[in-house]
């Protein structure tokens, strides 16, 4: 490559971690905004923590092209994913993986003026194939593990039952002959997208096949399939052509927008903010400070839906128009994603990849069965029964079949699995109660193996609890199972 070819794609590569970093952050922004209940929940550091979060996706929108805006961001991002595991949400985990990836990226970096395109470009050049191979290990398990009995079973399979659920809300038919329909279209649409984004020619009609299927999904009332699909936009950047932003600037200069944003449009674009968010806050204030607590959570469970779902729509509604507009705008060079990963620059990064894969097949191995990429899967895998069409399962630990049913506790959570008479491995069992002890007033009674156990905070009468050690429980999270001959129905 001739020194004016590099230059020019160190240039581009500058751009494209500008588009990630915007994307990332606006991610950021939706996921927090759509989960808006989670935050009634928020205690001790972890508010504090969310809230540094939120603070650092705003300075890195205000100037994306700040290597070090980006790693405050994904640092502060990760710390409050870490705390908060093992109960997170599967895309949050892989959240995790690539904030993690970008910042074992981040040491040896250039210097403005050592290398083209500066420290963003560098950096882009290393963990965008590492993000790409993780995002397209996602959809593998995505595919794999609804390849089960129960998943092809229109009475429990997840694919009919979620888009039931949108029919309830939705304008849409739900005649039973759509049932496998929806089965098999789901599995084809699923395993098509990552052929698309891995195959060059295919690379670009794969990012809009894909947006369109998942905006498709987020219509589904779960919030969290909303906070999924902003993710996966914010990660089809890094599948679009080494032109587009080229081709995005060039659209940008001739557009009449242009010369207004960079005139007035600007100031009255942060006037018009300032005075709206001022007047806000202003009527707000007596009013917000008059509610009660319990009023404030009922305004906030009114109101939380329409913001997060407002802010998704636009978010997507601009994503849409940037990103179609532009690649219609004329064809575009491809790229081969796979050829700039150079070990020697990523270094223990090189691990995260594989982390990925190891997390998917946690089930098969006798290790966790939550946040292991089998959303809505009817994937199941302990006991006696595995119910996958071709899998085998190898025993790591014994967790899995090591199984108690729960009687009844002072616990929500550990109450509602008692009272969908399902079980949970006696691990997950110890590891809820080894936090749980510390409250007041806590206990849960289970059946093992034939036997009673009694679990319960200091002075309620309760059997000797051996503690799940911090690090292994931050690790393993199991999830409640029905009985060995009821199919194994839709769950996250």
């Amino acid at each position: 490559m001739s020194q004016h070819d590099e230059s020019t794609r160190a240039e581009a590569d500058a751009r494209r971690f500008v588009l990630f970093s915007v994307a990332w952050s606006v991610y950021c922004l939706v996921h927090h905004a759509l989960t808006y209940f989670s935050w009634l929940h928020l205690s001790g550091p972890e508010l504090p923590m969310a809230a540094a979060t939120l603070a650092a996706a705003v300075a890195v929108l205000l100037r994306p092209s700040s290597v070090p805006r980006l790693a405050a961001l994904l640092g502060l991002w990760s710390s409050y994913e870490l705390y908060m595991l093992p109960e997170v949400a599967n895309h949050i985990l892989l959240t995790l993986f690539i904030d993690l990836t970008v910042l074992l990226c981040l040491p040896g970096l250039p210097r403005r003026d050592e290398a083209p395109g500066g420290p963003g470009a560098a950096l882009y050049r290393r963990f965008a194939p590492l993000v790409r191979v993780e995002l397209l290990t996602l959809y593998l398990y995505a595919v794999l593990h609804k390849l089960n009995r129960d998943f092809f079973d229109p009475g429990a399979s997840c694919g009919w039952e979620l888009y039931a659920q949108m029919t309830e809300v939705l304008p849409l038919p739900r005649w039973p002959a759509l049932a496998q329909l929806t089965i098999l279209g789901t599995l084809a649409c699923e395993a098509a997208i990552p052929l698309l984004l891995l195959l060059r020619r295919t690379r670009a009609p794969g990012v809009c096949f894909a947006a369109l299927f998942h905006l498709g999904l987020a219509l589904h009332p779960n919030l969290y399939v909303a906070s999924f699909t902003a993710m996966l936009f914010a990660l089809f950047t890094l599948f679009l052509p080494v032109t587009f932003t080229a081709r995005l600037v060039e659209l940008w200069e001739r557009s009449p927008a242009r010369a207004w944003w960079r005139g007035a449009g600007r100031r009255v674009a942060a006037r018009t903010a300032g005075l709206v968010v001022g007047a806000g806050a202003v009527a707000a204030a007596p009013a917000l400070a008059a509610m009660s607590k319990v009023q404030l959570v009922a305004l906030v469970h009114h109101v939380g839906p329409w913001l997060g779902r407002v802010t998704f729509a636009v978010w997507m509604a601009l994503w849409l128009t940037v990103v179609g507009r532009t690649l219609l705008a004329r064809p575009h060079d491809q790229e081969t994603a796979w050829a700039t990963i150079r070990p020697r620059h990523v270094g223990v990064a090189l691990a995260l990849p594989l982390l990925v894969l190891l997390n998917g097949l946690s089930p098969y191995l006798g290790l966790k069965t939550q946040s292991s990429f089998a959303m809505f899967s009817n994937l199941r895998t302990e006991g006696a029964v595995n119910n996958h069409l071709f899998m085998p399962t190898v025993r790591l630990l014994d967790h899995q079949d090591d199984l108690a049913r729960v009687l009844g506790s002072s616990d929500a959570y550990l109450a509602w699995v008692a009272a969908e008479r399902e079980r949970l491995p006696l691990f997950e069992v110890r590891r809820l109660a080894t936090h749980k002890v510390r409250q007041r007033d806590f206990w849960v009674e289970v059946e093992h193996r034939g036997q009673r156990l009694r679990y319960a905070s200091p002075g309620l009468g309760g059997d000797p609890l051996t503690p799940v050690p911090w690090l292994v429980g931050k690790l393993l999270h199991y999830r409640p199972i029905p009985d060995d001959d009821c199919p194994c129905g839709c769950r996250h």
